[in-house]
């Protein structure tokens, strides 16, 4: 099977611990939603994965170790949409530009298949409206469909999307996720996706990976997940089904 699989990873920052051990498997072709107390560390471990913090223990994606490419060859193969995406004052044509530089040869020119790779990141990610516009201006929604865009022409298989609907209202946080498991299906990319709205992640994901404040982790489809306490004992909530099937979660207690 295809895969990213973890085993004891533990990110380092300034040669110390910054994580507990992780382990956890995520598939290429399928949608995992990775949930999990504030401060557990899922973006510590994005970090650890697309090279922005070093990692001891093992993150082998289709059987290579993450740590022993360079970083030009790690960045063809897993990239990052981060959680808060930069906003500097360049339009998002260039930008994608930019995206490309792990294939530019020494001449630093986009080939053919670099025009083509951007212009299909672009259409996938419905961001054709903002090419022109500087990412500065652009509005919440935007600027989530431009870093998408980024993150898909950079190649990759294998997509790091962090909190990607952090700021959004629910309809546009819909339509963004739906696009996301779209993309995974159709495209066939691993997608390890951080979410926080836990019905969200039971409505897209084909598989979740419920991340503990100890550096546990319990996986499994929503069903299987479901089956069990987990969500509600990690997250310390109550779990609610309507008369048509569809699952909420609400606090044990307000403070």
């Amino acid at each position: 099977m295809s895969a990213l699989v973890l085993s004891d990873l533990v990110s380092l920052r300034a040669g110390r611990d910054a994580s507990a051990p992780v382990s956890l498997t995520a598939p290429i072709g399928a949608l995992t939603v990775l949930v999990g107390p504030n401060g557990c560390g899922k973006s510590t471990l994005l970090s650890s994965l697309t090279g922005a913090l070093p990692y001891r223990g093992s993150a082998r994606l289709d059987g290579v170790e993450l740590a022993s490419l360079t970083p030009r060859e790690r960045a063809k193969r897993i990239a990052l949409a981060p959680q808060l995406p930069a906003r500097p004052h360049l339009p998002l044509r260039d930008a994608l530009r930019l995206a490309r530089t792990p294939y530019l040869s020494l001449s630093a020119r986009l080939s053919e298949s670099d025009l083509e790779a951007i212009d299909a990141a672009v259409e996938k990610a419905g961001a054709t409206p903002y090419l022109d516009r500087t990412l500065d201006t652009l509005s919440g929604g935007e600027l989530c469909r431009a870093s998408l865009a980024l993150t898909l022409a950079q190649g990759a298989s294998f997509l790091c999307l962090d909190e990607i609907t952090a700021h959004l209202d629910p309809s546009a946080s819909g339509e963004l996720l739906t696009l996301v498991q779209r993309l995974t299906r159709e495209s066939r990319y691993g997608v390890l996706l951080v979410l926080h709205d836990l019905s969200a992640a039971l409505a897209v994901a084909d598989r979740i990976a419920v991340m503990r404040s100890d550096g546990t982790v319990a996986e499994g489809t929503p069903t299987e997940l479901l089956a069990t306490k987990v969500l509600d004992e990690t997250f310390g909530v109550r779990r609610h089904e309507t008369s048509d099937g569809r699952i909420f979660f609400d606090a044990l207690q307000f403070s």
